[in-house]
């Protein structure tokens, strides 16, 4: 097609957890989700995740405006989330930064 790609083509990266400790890295960062098979019966666990940095989420029903503003303001990650009880919307911080009334969405 002639076209240049001008990113890397694919930027998610998967890791499967098969022991306590595991060291996950990727070169564009990015946010961590961790998934657990709905038929498994794991019970309740603990998660430690070291040398990453907090994105900056928008919680409906939790967050004010002004909490929302300080921590777009304090973010230095690429990524931002907007959450309610029923979907995430994961968008480039850029963005969120453009969002007048998050509470609105």
């Amino acid at each position: 097609s002639g076209k240049q790609i001008k990113r890397a083509p694919r930027i998610p990266r998967r890791f499967t957890i098969s022991s306590t400790s595991i060291t996950a890295a990727n070169a564009f960062g990015g946010l961590i989700y961790i998934t657990i098979p709905a038929e498994t019966a794991l019970g309740t666990i603990q998660v430690t995740i070291d040398n990453a940095f907090p994105a900056a989420q928008y919680i409906y029903g939790q967050d004010t405006q002004d909490s929302w503003e300080l921590k777009l303001a304090s973010t230095v990650v690429p990524w931002a989330e907007f959450l309610s009880d029923s979907m995430i919307i994961s968008v480039p911080t850029s963005a969120a930064r453009t969002v007048v009334d998050p509470e609105a969405l």
